[in-house]
Parts: structure tokens; sequence; C-alpha cells
């Protein structure tokens, strides 16, 4: 994962329609976690992907 954050290589952005009630649950928790939304979402697909 560190590698990923770090890494030289060009970054893209995701964009996926979400309900407002899961969107907000998401910002909640990623303020609980003193984290971005955009590092949850990478952590999220890292994993997934089984990287």
């Amino acid at each position: 994962m560190q590698d990923i954050q770090e890494g030289s290589e060009k970054k893209r952005r995701l964009n996926a329609e979400i309900e407002d009630s899961l969107y907000r649950r998401i910002k909640v928790r990623a303020a609980e976690e003193n984290r971005t939304i955009s590092e949850i979402t990478r952590q999220l697909w890292v994993e997934y992907m089984g990287e």
C-alpha cells in the first residue's frame, strides 16, 4: 500500500455515483480516522485487487 501511495506513477481520478447517505458515512469515517476519502478509496481498491 505504501508503495502505491508514494510512487511516482501518474494518478487517475475515479468518479462513481454513490448515494448521499453513503457519502456522508464515508466522510465521517475519514474524519474519525484522520484520513482523506481518497486514501480510504485507494486502500479499498488495493485490497480488492489483491495487491
